[in-house]
């Protein structure tokens, strides 16, 4: 499957670019539930970032299929269309199954499950948000973090009446939500004023800074010694950023729209290659050391 764009690319034609761009998501999201969920506990993972992710393969999987209506015969598209279908009904299990984990245990042990979770949004928050350009940020990554709070500070303070412990760190969680809704607020008018033509030399500046974050981290370094949740977490900006590309309206056949084209096919391919590093990442370090 994951030769199918390239496959299909070498077709003739603008809709085989299309259809090898929409089966290229796809599989950009079965890769965020493997990075994030595949062999891991159920108890560590937060049910909204697969919430966002299966919500993400349905509208890419409902989008491919337009395709397939044109063309029923081509087995490539069917075959794309079954294993989204597949992926799609693992994913939704999978959300009921880690939240009836998050809540199983004790008292201690599930507090720190839900603080955990949290302070995974705070990392993401300062590096992928704090002091970086509104014009180029995600906010379905916000909302989703927003969310995540959101839920875990509602889960402590249940647990809080019965033990007033945790009263610290229903404070750090209250006001990390409160500082992610103003930061919200603040994107969306930032983002509200600039021109698509702005926001592509937005997107493109912070898909390179990405980039430098992957050299800096990765280039050269064993791979027994990287963080790969740190390469997870590059990943999910440049998704973030693509997709935003992806949803710039620029005028047809303008400089800029071959520009945001051409942006947009380097951070896929670039996605591709740093997924497929993240896979030997994690080989390497399952390895004994000898």
């Amino acid at each position: 499957r994951g030769e199918l764009p390239k496959i299909l690319t070498a077709k003739a034609g603008p809709k085989a670019l299309e259809v090898a761009r929409a089966i290229g998501w796809l599989q950009l999201n079965f890769g965020r539930y493997r990075r994030g969920f595949a062999g891991k506990s159920r108890e560590t993972r937060n049910p909204h970032r697969l919430q966002q992710i299966l919500e993400s393969l349905r509208k890419r999987r409902a989008h491919l299929e337009t395709f397939a209506l044109i063309d029923r015969h081509n087995s490539e598209l069917s075959g794309a269309l079954r294993n989204a279908d597949q992926q799609c009904q693992l994913y939704e299990k999978e959300v009921g199954l880690i939240e009836t984990a998050l809540d199983r245990g004790e008292t201690l042990d599930r507090v720190k499950r839900y603080v955990d979770l949290e302070e995974t949004q705070w990392t993401t928050y300062k590096e992928s948000f704090a002091a970086k350009s509104r014009g180029s940020r995600n906010l379905s990554t916000l909302s989703r973090m927003c969310d995540t709070t959101r839920d875990m500070l509602a889960r402590t303070e249940q647990l809080h009446q019965a033990d007033a412990r945790h009263t610290a760190h229903l404070r750090a969680m209250s006001e990390h939500a409160q500082l992610y809704e103003k930061e919200l607020s603040e994107i969306q008018n930032t983002q509200g004023e600039l021109s698509p033509a702005r926001r592509m030399g937005e997107l493109g500046a912070a898909a390179n800074q990405c980039f430098e974050r992957y050299r800096e981290a990765f280039a050269g370094t064993p791979r027994s010694a990287v963080d790969p949740d740190l390469l997870d977490r590059i990943l999910e900006d440049l998704y973030g950023f693509a997709a935003q590309m992806e949803r710039l309206v620029l005028p047809p056949g303008s400089s800029e729209a071959a520009q945001n084209e051409r942006n947009l096919q380097i951070v896929h391919d670039r996605m591709r290659i740093y997924d497929r590093e993240h896979q030997q990442i994690i080989k390497a370090q399952a390895q004994p050391v000898h």
